[in-house]
């Protein structure tokens, strides 16, 4: 709880180094690889509770700790290269993100409502007058 505590703290004040205060962005707790820290921090705290409960959290934790991971490598050993290698780890961390924490979120949708009614996968995409919050509701409930 603690931690949570202090990467909600973090985060108040990572938001204000970036709009209201910049000048706050060059201190020590803001800049370089500290946003990803707290990121791959927030991954573990995910992680934990997908132990303990929801195993669905455990996917978009492993998620946010392989962006972290690959913003980490980019940051520290690629970004000050002359001709930086294309595709590298970093990218494999960040494209891992995006499956990872679809399945989880899938995962906590199956989990809480049961399984998708089958109208719902066989429907190819909303109206496009649907807005994206409420594209889920269209496109599963019709």
């Amino acid at each position: 709880m603690a931690l949570l505590i202090v990467l909600t703290v973090w985060t108040a004040g990572y938001q204000l180094s970036v709009t209201l205060l910049p000048g706050l962005a060059r201190t020590v707790p803001f800049e370089g690889t500290a946003s990803d820290i707290a990121f791959a921090l927030g991954g573990l705290l995910l992680i934990a509770r997908g132990i303990r409960r929801e195993r669905a959290w455990t996917l978009i934790g492993v998620g946010a700790l392989c962006w972290a991971a690959g913003d980490v490598y980019w940051t520290r050993l690629l970004s000050n290269l002359q001709s930086p290698p294309v595709p590298s780890l970093a990218d494999a961390g960040y494209l891992l993100f995006c499956p990872l924490a679809c399945a989880g979120i899938v995962s906590l949708i199956k989990a809480r409502r049961g399984t998708p009614p089958r109208r719902c996968w066989r429907t190819p995409a909303p109206p496009p007058w649907a807005s994206v919050p409420s594209a889920p509701r269209w496109w599963c409930n019709p």
